[in-house]
């Protein structure tokens, strides 16, 4: 609605330091309520132009740097920026915001397959090291010691109930 419009919003403990932002806001959204009655819309943000906001090489405000100037839709999310502030991968021009998404949607899929190999490996080695065990056999199991309290037992007796 306003191009050069920025609301700040600082924190909510030091009132008396942002009295004039706290103002400056109230002044705007009175402002904003004054614009929907004289246009008897409830609706204050206007609707988005879907042509422009196809077009490749329109002019506008670029989303991640401020700035207006030549324009083209984020190749996933379709939010508005410069050729130079995206990031241009197959022929596209990806925001910095969905780049990072994607690496770290990357970096948690290979810290699962790490995680499923990891348990594979401890599982094959515990079923290599222990013997199988029977239903109703007695079972010692030591308690490490970071585990245990002062006074709690080294060793705990178990019966066995099931077999996985």
């Amino acid at each position: 609605m306003w191009p050069g419009l920025k609301l700040v919003h600082e924190k909510p403990r030091h009132s008396q330091s942002q009295g004039s932002v706290e103002r400056s806001n109230q002044d705007v959204r009175d402002m904003l309520v004054a614009w929907m009655l004289d246009n008897q819309t409830k609706q204050y943000i206007p609707e988005p132009d879907r042509e422009a906001e196809e077009d490749v090489n329109s002019t506008a405000l670029c989303a991640i740097c401020e700035d207006y100037g030549i324009v083209q839709p984020c190749g996933k999310c379709r939010v508005r920026i410069h050729t130079k502030c995206g990031i241009e991968i197959e022929d596209q021009v990806i925001c910095s915001l969905c780049s990072r998404t994607d690496a770290i949607r990357d970096q948690r899929e290979s810290a699962k397959t790490g995680l499923e190999k990891q348990a594979a490996k401890m599982l094959a080695l515990s079923q290599q090291n222990l013997p199988p065990i029977k239903v109703s056999q007695n079972v010692v199991v030591k308690v490490p010691d970071v585990d245990r309290g002062r006074l709690a037992p080294r060793n705990v007796l178990k019966t066995t109930i099931k077999n996985k």
